[in-house]
């Protein structure tokens, strides 16, 4: 969120006023100068999600067991692509959170233009 807010929107509305379409502007100015965040958000979410098994191992009982414990245990017992699909849904899930609030933070009232 740090990286969202200082980041200069101008930037974006300059490529866009020499004709980038959104896609492009996202691909060649928004994506390069968020990668260093992107990439250290990453790693911090990637060593909190240890942290995350070692919780629910202690909070998990037979009756229920958390998401991580059934990745945990389909990891070590099966090869199964369940635990890809519930990565790829958590991570798009976390693209999506992080794109509405870069919409809101574009939107917001007490920005000025």
């Amino acid at each position: 969120m740090a990286a969202l807010r200082r980041f200069d929107t101008d930037l974006e509305r300059a490529a866009a006023s020499l004709g980038a379409a959104p896609l492009r502007r996202f691909r060649d100015v928004t994506l390069p100068l968020l990668a260093a965040s992107f990439a250290s958000a990453f790693l911090f979410a990637f060593l909190a999600g240890f942290d995350d098994l070692i919780i629910s191992l202690f909070l998990s009982s037979p009756n229920g067991t958390t998401i991580a414990m059934r990745m945990w245990e389909d990891i070590r017992l099966e090869i199964s692509p369940k635990t890809a699909v519930v990565g790829v849904l958590q991570l798009g899930l976390l693209l999506l959170a992080a794109l509405i609030a870069r919409l809101r933070l574009w939107s917001a009232p007490w920005r000025t233009r």
